[in-house]
């Protein structure tokens, strides 16, 4: 009888465990915990050449480099591409803008890498392989320029090749809805680990964006363009 109890005593004990340790997943990998926990390594910027203005979001790789999309810190005219004169990014929760300098960019890939000269940021963490088609995933940006902002989605699609602008590339195709200033913003898993970076919407033939997906360049690329010094 005696064995019988201490038996039940420790299967109860085992579940219960499993109950807690599902319960503080859940906990620690909410999309408020997520948010607050990768709001530090995440950045509005702000670039503009006389009267020519855009914005758009950056994500923090050091304490001086941040990676954004190459379209957010540039602009057109006349059929030829010019970098911004002015590359500001703001931390959340301040009311002051800093410059920033490019150190390098892809135009194939829509990346450029920037560096912060007067203070240092987070490095955001990284899932370089551990992603899946049907995963919840966070999406940090800076929508509409009002500040960065939380949105969740799902990976519809873990590698979908895509010509845009006359460049193919691989993207993640994510199904989540998407504002003007999302781009360059953190593709997250659900632990805040990032795995992509935010960088299009399609357009139809009349040239409207299409609403309801969103592509990121894949951490593998980014990380190649990013350790392009270090090898």
């Amino acid at each position: 009888m005696r064995k019988v109890t201490s038996i039940l005593s420790i299967v109860s004990i085992i579940i219960s465990a499993s109950f807690l340790s599902f319960y503080l997943v859940d906990i620690l990998t909410s999309p408020d915990r997520v948010f607050l926990k990768s709001l530090s390594s995440v950045v509005e910027i702000k670039a503009s050449t006389d009267d020519i203005e855009s914005f758009g979001t950056a994500v923090i790789f050091s304490d001086t480099e941040l990676i954004t999309n190459f379209h957010v810190v540039s602009f057109t005219s006349d059929s030829i591409v010019y970098i911004h004169d002015l590359i500001e990014i703001r931390f959340p929760n301040s009311d002051i803008y800093q410059e920033v300098t490019v150190e390098r960019y892809d135009t194939s890939l829509d990346l450029v890498l920037l560096i912060m000269n007067d203070t240092r940021g987070k490095s955001v963490k990284i899932n370089k392989l551990n992603y899946s088609t049907g995963q919840n995933v966070i999406l940090l940006g800076n929508g509409n320029n009002l500040g960065i902002s939380i949105t969740t989605g799902v990976i519809s699609r873990k590698e979908v090749g895509i010509t845009y602008n006359n460049n193919s590339n691989k993207y993640i195709q994510v199904d989540a809805t998407s504002t003007n200033g999302v781009s360059g913003g953190a593709l997250l898993d659900r632990y805040g680990r990032l795995i992509g970076i935010i960088t299009l919407r399609l357009l139809d033939n009349n040239g409207t964006p299409i609403y309801g997906y969103v592509y990121a360049v894949p951490i593998s690329s980014v990380l190649e363009f990013y350790n392009l010094d270090n090898k």
